[in-house]
């Protein structure tokens, strides 16, 4: 809407000079040669008129004072949003929606403002483009000013009679010739409309104009009228998940042939997959997928990559309780809390997995290629196997016995990385009789210090699982872990042995979970981003399991707990022997 001189934005009677008053606002159409007008016409003569050069004049009249109110009126709204203390959350999220409103509708005076540029006024300001024009002024990003002055384009055309008799009624007000903009008809001046109201937001709006922009040709001719009022009717209020899936639809009932069309048969000699090895022996991956597979992938990935449960894990040392500590048993109704014989509720940590997203998908991804190093699927007769060639004084730590050396990346291992492989690896003794490149093996060993079957279904038996709080990792997952390394001299026992899942299992060799066992129970003790006081827990698996068997016995016996309860057992606080994994 745009003042046409004639008459004055405020209500007042006629005056001697002729200029009218009141608030009548007439629509003016867009500039010959504008995004969403016409060309502009010829004038063979203005060639030779003198150009003059005039500095520009500012910005006056209707326009200015209202861009200066609505300047005004932001600006009070954000100040006032720095005082939100006696504003609920209710009210916030009204606050929230409203100033998005506003947002798209100042959106909508942009668009209208970048579409009302002709080639002349480019030139005149010094813009090459529209695009240029929104870089230099606005401050935004190429790729942003170009989306925008397409949406301006798409926004700004004309609206077009819907069909009545089969034939499309825009092709009486299509104007002859060449244009700047979209023909009337082929735009979205519907959802502009909308969008200018408010109650379609710009990224809705965008999506529409790419949606559209997405039919063949023939079809926007002969639909993109009633595309556009579909949209139009459509779009407000739907998120933009909602919105993408409207558009879908849309998109495939007018083009049916949409799905096949994007259909590569080749796409599948496209996949590849590329690992680089550093010299450190970390592996880069990247790679590309067919949408099949891609689809199973990322199935898998999302499947093992749900963040471990946040559990409350019973301190072994009760007397080290904090203030600032979880309960870990709640009461059962008719058991504890029957007229002042409850039991306290025993102190407790809380135990939250602390990995990002990407690092869970990485974890995912270590725990995928276990899986299938475990099966059954042999190449050659053997199965997928890390290779370690390593001496006596590496396997045990011995002071410059130097690195072993992983013989599947050729790159070698620190002393930390070769415990953590030897904890799940078959260990061969194999005899040389010298060292260097004339070595000849004189004698093989046997595999040794392995865990059997039978322990780790005891371990599982008395665990229930892997024994650091909160973790869900299945039987399968599971690897045997000596308390006691085994290379010095830790015996190979249900009683000092445990059970950890593969990442934990790292951790604890790095020492970021310590490890211990006390009369045959295992311990662990949290790093300190976990438990700032550093103290020894217990898997909450086995606490809840013995803490629930007592308390069916006293209900099924009716008699109050026993004055020595051994859950309330105080555990000395002994040190572990070993911070890290020495197996």
């Amino acid at each position: 809407m745009t003042w046409n001189g004639t008459e004055t934005p405020h209500e007042g009677a006629p005056g001697a000079d002729g200029l009218g008053g009141g608030e009548v606002w007439e629509s003016e159409p867009l500039a010959p040669g504008a995004l969403g007008a016409g060309p502009a016409p010829s004038h063979p003569h203005d060639d030779d008129a003198p150009l003059l050069d005039l500095p520009p004049l500012p910005l006056s009249g209707p326009l200015a004072d209202a861009l200066s109110t609505a300047r005004a009126a932001v600006d009070a709204a954000v100040d006032a949003a720095r005082y939100l203390a006696s504003v609920g959350p209710h009210q916030r999220v009204e606050a929230l929606t409203l100033a998005a409103e506003l947002r798209h509708v100042i959106d909508a005076a942009l668009l209208l403002l970048t579409a009302s540029f002709t080639p002349e006024d480019l030139t005149a300001v010094g813009a090459t483009s529209p695009t240029d024009l929104l870089i230099t002024h606005t401050g935004a990003e190429a790729r942003r000013a170009s989306s925008e002055v397409r949406l301006a384009k798409a926004l700004t055309a004309p609206v077009a009679p819907l069909r009545a008799d089969g034939t499309d009624g825009a092709d009486d007000a299509t104007p002859a010739g060449p244009v700047a903009g979209p023909s009337a008809g082929e735009g979205l001046g519907r959802v502009g409309e909308e969008h200018a109201r408010g109650r379609i937001s710009t990224d809705v709006a965008s999506l529409a104009r790419r949606t559209v922009e997405s039919l063949p040709r023939r079809i926007q001719r002969a639909c993109a009228a009633e595309a556009d009022d579909v949209l139009a009717r459509t779009l407000p209020g739907l998120t933009h998940p909602q919105a993408a899936i409207a558009c879908e639809v849309l998109a495939q009932t007018l083009d049916p042939d949409r799905a096949d069309r994007g259909f590569d048969p080749d796409d599948v000699d496209k996949r590849y997959l590329s690992l680089t090895v550093h010299d450190d022996g970390s592996v880069d991956v990247r790679g590309h997928l067919d949408a099949i597979v891609g689809a199973e992938f990322k199935a898998a990935i999302d499947h093992l990559s749900k963040p471990d449960p946040t559990v409350r894990a019973p301190l072994a040392d009760p007397s080290r309780a904090s203030a600032l500590d979880d309960t870990a048993d709640v009461p059962l109704p008719g058991v504890d809390d029957d007229g002042g014989t409850a039991r306290p509720s025993r102190p407790a940590v809380a135990v939250r997995d602390e990995r990002t997203a990407p690092q869970r998908r990485a974890d995912a991804l270590a725990l995928l290629t276990r899986l299938g190093r475990s099966s059954d699927e042999t190449r050659g007769g053997e199965p997928p196997r890390i290779i370690v060639t390593a001496t006596d004084g590496q396997v045990t730590g011995v002071p410059g016995s130097g690195r072993a050396t992983n013989e599947t990346t050729r790159r070698s291992l620190t002393t930390t990385q070769l415990q953590h492989l030897a904890c799940s690896a078959l260990m061969h003794t194999v005899t040389l009789s010298c060292q260097g490149a004339d070595a000849a093996v004189l004698a093989l060993g046997r595999a040794v210090r392995l865990f059997s079957p039978a322990q780790r279904r005891a371990m599982l038996a008395r665990d229930g699982g892997c024994i650091v709080p909160g973790c869900t990792a299945p039987p399968g997952w599971l690897e045997a872990h000596h308390v006691h390394a085994w290379a010095e001299g830790g015996p190979t026992d249900v009683d000092s042995g445990v059970l950890l899942c593969g990442r934990h299992h790292v951790l604890v060799t790095l020492g970021v979970w310590d490890v211990r066992m006390v009369d045959g129970v295992p311990q662990v003790r949290p790093p300190m981003s976990i438990d700032p006081l550093h103290r020894w827990v217990t898997n909450p698996r086995r606490a809840v399991a013995e803490t629930t068997r007592r308390r069916a016995e006293q209900l099924v016996l009716a008699t109050p707990p026993p004055d020595d309860d051994p859950g309330d057992d105080l555990v000395p606080d002994i040190p572990a022997a070993h911070r890290a994994c020495g197996c």
